[in-house]
């Protein structure tokens, strides 16, 4: 099984005219960034991950790769 983002693409890009996604999900996942104990790249990682996810950026190119969700 594909992460949804990227089986959508696929989809759209290479089998729009004979087949389609459903709308469900099975199971949310989460991923992580592994760093040693007492690192000092972690909080600079955070403060990057949250920036770039909760900006206009990170919306519109989720848009304009993968449509309206």
């Amino acid at each position: 099984m594909y992460d949804k983002p990227l089986l959508a693409w696929i989809v759209r890009e290479q089998f729009a005219s004979t087949a389609a996604m459903l709308d469900m999900t099975f199971d949310r996942q989460m991923y992580g960034i592994a760093l040693p104990l007492g690192s000092k790249l972690r909080k600079p990682i955070d403060v990057a991950m949250l920036d770039t996810t909760q900006g206009d950026w990170w919306r519109e190119t989720l848009f304009s790769h993968l449509g309206e969700r």
